[in-house]
Order: C-alpha cells, then sequence, then structure tokens
C-alpha cells in the first residue's frame, strides 16, 4: 500500500536534521505494518524515516535474534522528521494513517532530543496505548501481547518441540516452558547404533545426550568390543544415528534479508540442523556463540593418571615394528639416513613406512586409513617433516595427527652440543607443551567481512593431563621443580584455569616444587641467563609452547639440532620439529641430526636405551669432529650421505 508522502511539510536540504537512536526488540515479526511501509518513498531521498508512521524502518539486519539490540542508522542525504518549522530541541510528530491501516496503536509520538537520547539522558516515554482498557506501554510488542493475552485470549506461541502442544501468550511464557521442561530434562538424542555397507547392525543401543558423549563411548575400550565398530568406522561428521529435534532451523548469515524469526528457544549456543541426506553442520547463531569444527566436538580427554608408557610387544624375531613417515621435502631423505644407521646399529626395530597423504572424505581432511591403522597397531611413530600451504582449506596434518591420536603433550629437550659453538653454553632445558587446545584448537571464523574471531579453548581436563604428565616426568629424570608459565595477569579465565589446575595437580606430588612465572619475565631471563632452568621442567599451554619451544632451540643452534616427542596415553610420535626445506630438497644438504636426536626419544621412550645412547654419542661425536663434517646448516660442508656415513663409523 502506498502511503501519501505530498501532505507532509518536507524541510529545505540545508535544514537541520534530528537523528534518533532507538533499541528494537524483533524477536517476532511485525505482520500488520510489513506491507504498509515497504512502499514509502521520497523522491530523490529513498526510504522515509518510519518514525513519520510511528513505527521504526528496519535495515537489512538478521531479525531472527530475539531481542537483538542496534541503531537505527542515519538516511542520506538529508531525510528529514515532518516537522513545524523553527521547533527545537524537541519535535512532536503528528501523521494521517491511511484509513485502513490497524489501529491498535496511537500514531503519536514525540521524539525526544537526539543528544539526550545519545547520552542516556532522556525518559522513554509510554506512547502505545490500548484501546480497549486506556493502558500505555513503552514498547508496540509489549502492547500488542497484552491485547492478546488479555482482551482477545489468543496463544499464538506453540512449542516446536516434538510431542509436546502447550501454547502461550507471549514469548516470554514460552521460552520460560522450554527452559524448564525440555532442555532440563531434554531426551537424549544420540544413539549407539549404525549399520555396515552389507547392511549388518552393529552398536549398543545406548543413548546420549551430547555427541562428544557418543563419540567418547565409541572409543573406549570396551565399546570397542561390545559394540562391534566396524575398523573403518568414521566418528565424525556423524550420520543416521541421530534423532534430531524437529525445532532446529537453518540460520543465515548477516548479509541475508530479514526473515522470520525462529521458535523462542531455540537460538541458544551451538546447534545442530539438518541438510540433505541428514548430513549434520554446525552453525553460528549471530553474536552469540562460536562454531566448532566436528574433529574438535569428537575429541575426548582422559581423566586418569596419564604418563605416556610404551606397551607395545616385540614381535617372534625380537623385533619391534615401528610406523615411519618419511614426510614432505627433505623428509625422504632423512628418514632414509635414520633407517641406514639403525640398521647399522643393530637396533631390534623393523620399520613400517606409511604415507599420511589427506583423503577429502564428506567435505573432511581425513588421514589414510592404512597410515591411521599402522600407528594404532605400533603405537609408536618416527615422522619427518610435513608441509602445510598457507591459506584457506589447507588442515596442518601435524594438527590432525595430534587429534587424531590424542597425543596431549609436546616434550622438547633442549641441550648444548659440545663441539658446536654457540652464544650459549651448558643449556639444558626441557618445556612440556600442551597439545591439543588452546589457540591452535582451531576454533575460528569470520563475523562479518572483515572481522574474525579466533577462540583459544582450555579445559580442565586437558589442562590436568598435561600438567600430571610435567610432573611425572620431572620424576623420572630427576628434576626437583615444575614451572608454570602462563599470562593469567591478562587471561584470567583461561590462563586463570590452568593455573589453577597446576595447583591442585601439586599437592599429589609434595616432593617436587611447584613454580609460576608469567611468559614475558620467561622469555626475558631465558634469553639472559639459561642457566636457571638446568633444574626444572617447563610446562605452558599450547601457543605459549610453540614459541617458547623455538626460542629454547635457537639458544643451541637452531631447529636442527632439536629433539621433539608427542605423548599420548596409548600412541607416541617422535619427529623433527623443522620445516619441509623444499628448496634443498632432492639435493643431499639436509641435515638428519634432529630426527637421529628424536629417534633416540623415541628409543628409549621404549626402554632400549643402551641402542638410544650408543646413536645419539655417534651423532655427536660427528658433529664435534669439525665442520667437513657437519651439514650446511651447522656451518660445515658435509652431504647428508657424508654425515650418515661419518656416524656409522662413530658407531
Amino acid at each position: 500500500m502506498q502511503a501519501n508522502v505530498s501532505q507532509f511539510p518536507w524541510p529545505t536540504l540545508d535544514q537541520p536534521f534530528v537523528t534518533v537512536e532507538s533499541n528494537l526488540d524483533l524477536s517476532e515479526p511485525r505482520d500488520y505494518f510489513e506491507d504498509w511501509y515497504a512502499n514509502i518513498n521520497v523522491p530523490n531521498m529513498g526510504l522515509v524515516d518510519i518514525s513519520l508512521l510511528s513505527d521504526p524502518i528496519v535495515p537489512e539486519v538478521p531479525s531472527f535474534v530475539p531481542e537483538y539490540q542496534y541503531t537505527l542508522v542515519q538516511h542520506a542525504p538529508a531525510i528529514q522528521h515532518a516537522v513545524e518549522p523553527a521547533v527545537e530541541p524537541s519535535y512532536k510528530l503528528h501523521t494521517n494513517t491511511p484509513a485502513d491501516t490497524p489501529t491498535l496503536f496511537e500514531p503519536e509520538r514525540v521524539v525526544a532530543d537526539s543528544n539526550k537520547l545519545k547520552t542516556g539522558t532522556a525518559q522513554p516515554t509510554k506512547q502505545f496505548a490500548c484501546e480497549l482498557c486506556a493502558k500505555t506501554f513503552t514498547r508496540r510488542e509489549s502492547m500488542k501481547n497484552h491485547v492478546s493475552s488479555v482482551h482477545q485470549r489468543l496463544k499464538p506461541y506453540k512449542c516446536q518441540y516434538a510431542k509436546c502442544t502447550l501454547e502461550y501468550s507471549t514469548p516470554s511464557d514460552l521460552r520460560r516452558h522450554v527452559r524448564e521442561k525440555h532442555l532440563r530434562n531434554s531426551e537424549k538424542l544420540f544413539i549407539c547404533q549404525g549399520r555396515t555397507a552389507d547392511g549388518k547392525l552393529w552398536g549398543c543401543g545406548k543413548r546420549f545426550h551430547r555427541s562428544y558423549q557418543l563419540t567418547g563411548h565409541w572409543k573406549s575400550n570396551r565399546s570397542q568390543k561390545k559394540c562391534h565398530i566396524p575398523p573403518d568406522f568414521d566418528y565424525a561428521p556423524i550420520k543416521f544415528r541421530i534423532r534430531f529435534r524437529s525445532c532446529l532451523v537453518k540460520i543465515r548469515g548477516p548479509s541475508a534479508k530479514p526473515r522470520r524469526a525462529p521458535p523462542p528457544g531455540t537460538v541458544r549456543g551451538f546447534k545442530i540442523y539438518i541438510l540433505n541426506n541428514f548430513e549434520i553442520t554446525i552453525i553460528l547463531p549471530m553474536f552469540r556463540a562460536v562454531a566448532r569444527s566436528p574433529l574438535s566436538l569428537a575429541r575426548t580427554y582422559a581423566t586418569g593418571k596419564v604418563t605416556g608408557q610404551f606397551t607395545g610387544k616385540p614381535g617372534p624375531d625380537g623385533k619391534y615394528t615401528v610406523t615411519m613417515i618419511p614426510g614432505d621435502g627433505i623428509g625422504p631423505e632423512i628418514a632414509a639416513s635414520v633407517e641406514a644407521i639403525f640398521k647399522e646399529a643393530k637396533v631390534p626395530i623393523t620399520w613400517e613406512p606409511v604415507d599420511v597423504t589427506p583423503s577429502l572424505i564428506n567435505g573432511k581432511t581425513t588421514l589414510p586409513a592404512d597410515a591411521v591403522a599402522s600407528i594404532n597397531k605400533n603405537l609408536v611413530a618416527l615422522k619427518g617433516p610435513l608441509a602445510t600451504p598457507v591459506g584457506k582449506g589447507h588442515q596442518s596434518m601435524n594438527l590432525t595427527l595430534r587429534r587424531t591420536f590424542e597425543l596431549f603433550a609436546n616434550v622438547r629437550p633442549c641441550k648444548s652440543v659440545q663441539g658446536y659453538k654457540t652464544p650459549y653454553e651448558n643449556v639444558d632445558t626441557v618445556l612440556i607443551r600442551e597439545n591439543t587446545e588452546g589457540e591452535y584448537s582451531g576454533i575460528e571464523h569470520e563475523i562479518v567481512p572483515g572481522v574474525v574471531q579466533s577462540i583459544k579453548l582450555i579445559t580442565k581436563p586437558a589442562s590436568e593431563r598435561v600438567i600430571r604428565y610435567a610432573f611425572e616426568y620431572a620424576k623420572s629424570v630427576n628434576k626437583p621443580e615444575v614451572r608454570v608459565v602462563h599470562k593469567a595477569s591478562i587471561m584470567k579465565l583461561s590462563d586463570g584455569l590452568f593455573v589453577e589446575t597446576a595447583k591442585e595437580v601439586g599437592k599429589e606430588y609434595p616432593d617436587i616444587k611447584l613454580s609460576f612465572e608469567l611468559l614475558d619475565n620467561t622469555s626475558l631471563k631465558l634469553c639472559a641467563d639459561p642457566s636457571e632452568y638446568k633444574s626444572l621442567v617447563m610446562v605452558m599451554p599450547n601457543l605459549y609452547g610453540d614459541i617458547m619451544s623455538d626460542l629454547s632451540s635457537g639458544l643451541i643452534g637452531g631447529l636442527g639440532l632439536t629433539p621433539s616427542g608427542n605423548m599420548g596415553n596409548k600412541v607416541s610420535i617422535f619427529e623433527a620439529v623443522h620445516g619441509s626445506a623444499p628448496d634443498i630438497a632432492g639435493k643431499g644438504l639436509a641435515n638428519p641430526t634432529a630426527l637421529l636426536l628424536s629417534s633416540c626419544m623415541m628409543l628409549r621412550h621404549m626402554e632400549l636405551n643402551s641402542h638410544a645412547d650408543k646413536i645419539e654419542n655417534a651423532v655427536l661425536k660427528t658433529i664435534a669432529s669439525g665442520p667437513e663434517n657437519r651439514t650446511r646448516d651447522l656451518k660445515g660442508t658435509s652431504t647428508t650421505s657424508h654425515f650418515t656415513e661419518q656416524v656409522i663409523k662413530n658407531l
């Protein structure tokens, strides 16, 4: 319907205009006025500020979030209110409402001074009156709820949950019902049940409230036998095993046009909605919560005491089988060097090489099934460097390995190499880094174009697990102190939880001293005098550990001399932490020292200490023998093959 705007005394463009700020409740659609004010136009000015017709104009913003507060935009170039000339600073607006406009509302309104509205000094006026009882309201929605519930006895708000037929007069009553009856005592929607490719049913039929509870149930040793889970079963995304609520709806992003609001109470935090073929997707309600990847939802944490001990058994020939992941770039070259040295040292190990080139299954980056099966069978692996392309859509395979096998702790010992001189002498530090959460949880998204958000996830079970491992490690290497490095002075909740968890775990180890230090102070003292950290073990969250471990490596000569191990409850993966160096791949210039020292860590983890000592001493003796036996990154002239031959001679 067109509104007659010619009757309004429009001011000239050089006169001042008023900017009105308003808070709107868009939790329900305004059916009365949608068609009416949609066509109100003024020549050369665009849409008229709808306050002329006693209702604000609605910009194209999402209307699905209940009680979402926002400010009206100012329309250019100079859209005016229909006012009587020279009336400031308050305007009393009179509008001629069209004949067929609903007459439930009083068309007259008073607009307060814009400066008072901006500073919050203006008092709200009850400008909407009920014609049946003369009661006034400050908001149109409040008055409509009053009319429908008190006078018309209407109950337009129906509960959308299955098998619930209750109706309510107001949205608040419906939200209260959903919160008290459904959210507290919600039915268990996730069931342990599936069907194999040949149609055979498996699962124990147990039901769970949350998806992560179901995936944790599947990953337990007991369920592997009891539920008869197929060996090729993929835990996420979960298909055909979920009972969905009927009230969940698809939500569009901030660039979408306004749509009818969903039933109150359904847009709360993380939600799952149905796409084609019943695939689930994690969505982000605007300005409410943060989407999480299916992989992070499937993660579970052990709560028992954790030591990461090796439980593998040798084969009939007395040899252990170890998975070898050569990696990318220079990875195959240094892996071949390790295999040759192990063969000459007569280490009782059989290598099982696998390829971890990822595949895309159901839109998710997935490790090859044979690689996962090999690592799960052998319980230990040695990994070369893996390259991760920079850019959207490329997931780090190192991060995928840590999450797949729950490698919760990264151990990084840094010790000065005798014979290779650096500005720092007698460096001997041990850093243990939480490996699964923090800023590297992979929980990030774009709110609006140009604005992104990344979430730092810290949980007590994961913190307790890595801190307890740090105490156990300190006990095993006879170090009398564990130092927690944090930034709780700024990150009061996340790092604060990490610190409080350390205090609780520290009570179980009275013989080991527990201390705390801020991250920036640790960086300063470590660079000034690293000898203070010789008698302690540092433990810290993920991002801090990533940075500080590389800093410690720089003190002894770089990542080419630094071993590393990723420890889990069952599986452990030892790796060279340097890059894949594609610029020198295939040229015979790679330095295999880091992977060799990591393999020595692996041998000690497997309790093959004599072989580990033999290989480590041979490597250190080769480096100390002179630049002719060192690779170029260690200021030498040796090639990879020559370095390998010298290590074999020094065995």
